[in-house]
């Protein structure tokens, strides 16, 4: 049977125990990260111990579940033979959510279940249990192509970039503009970098040109073998410069053999996507879920 636990009724420690149990646990799934980016999560959890998350948020009135900002997937986290055992959770959601849109980490493809729709989405990920010569070996032509210009344009790589330099940096945007990060958004971007710091597992990164200028700049977090690539961005000359590949190589070559995998966070966009595919890194799909209870006056309306 499939409980379901308001925020107060969660044991965080047994979660965070279950969690690091689980085969394939995510940085996205602890207490402390669901806290910050979804603050009075509740949860399901059944007779086995497999248990969900449930990252929930209210508007005009209606409680609808929503995949938090920087959290790419969640889902059903099991040990043994539960593991993605997604539908039955799916429908224990309890009836107060007339909404939901969340993303499921990668499992079983779902059977049809009723009221939801499901949409493959893609996650770009590499392995790192080879050494840098091999895995740079792996590179695209273009890649290294790229490569050899950032390094003949003098561009360095500034491993000691301040976490509020690198707010600033993103923040303060045209591309930050363009994504239009609402207040909340922004208030938990600050509070993951700021969590990430402060419990030990942040690599905050810059790359520099020889006037000293800030040409880029990325986030990552490690946790338990896996090397999460939260967020980055290339000012306009750093994507001319090529920053951005000097200074995911850096990264690859700092973290192989001492992180399984890193895990790039996307991307369903072609662009993107053939950026990260051309350091090696292999497609995973998870799902999104879609469900729409609304009454018909407003099933139309995106809480």
């Amino acid at each position: 049977m499939i409980r379901h636990l308001r925020h107060e009724a969660i044991d965080k420690q047994e979660w965070d125990r279950h969690l690091s149990s689980c085969p394939g646990p995510t940085w996205y799934a602890r207490s402390a990260v669901l806290d910050v980016a979804s603050p009075g999560w509740e949860a399901l959890v059944d007779k086995d111990g497999s248990r969900m998350p449930l990252t929930w948020s209210r508007r005009f009135g209606v409680d609808y579940l929503r995949q938090p900002f920087l959290l790419q997937q969640l889902g059903v986290f099991a040990t043994g033979t539960a593991q993605g055992h997604v539908v039955p959770f799916l429908e224990a959601l309890p009836r107060r959510f007339r909404y939901a849109d969340i993303y499921l980490r990668p499992a079983k493809q779902p059977k049809p279940t009723k009221g939801f729709e499901f949409s493959e989405h893609t996650d770009l990920c590499l392995r790192l249990d080879e050494d840098i010569p091999d895995l740079r070996a792996a590179y695209s032509s273009n890649h290294r192509r790229n490569l050899r210009r950032a390094h003949e344009a003098g561009l360095r790589l500034d491993e000691q970039l301040d976490p509020g330099r690198f707010l600033e940096f993103v923040l303060g945007s045209s591309q930050a503009a363009r994504w239009k990060l609402s207040d909340e958004q922004r208030r938990v971007f600050r509070g993951l970098l700021a969590l990430s710091v402060a419990e030990g597992n942040a690599r905050v990164l810059g790359v520099r040109n020889g006037r000293d200028a800030l040409l880029a700049a990325g986030w990552f977090v490690q946790w338990q073998g896996r090397s999460y690539f939260l967020k980055g961005l290339a000012a306009p000359e750093g994507r001319e410069e090529r920053a951005m590949f000097l200074l995911l190589d850096q990264h690859i070559s700092d973290i192989a053999g001492r992180a399984g995998v890193l895990d790039l966070a996307g991307s369903d966009d072609p662009a993107l996507a053939r950026f990260y595919a051309g350091f090696g890194a292999d497609r995973h799909v998870y799902l999104r879920a879609l469900m729409n209870r609304l009454p018909a006056p407003v099933r139309w309306m995106k809480p």
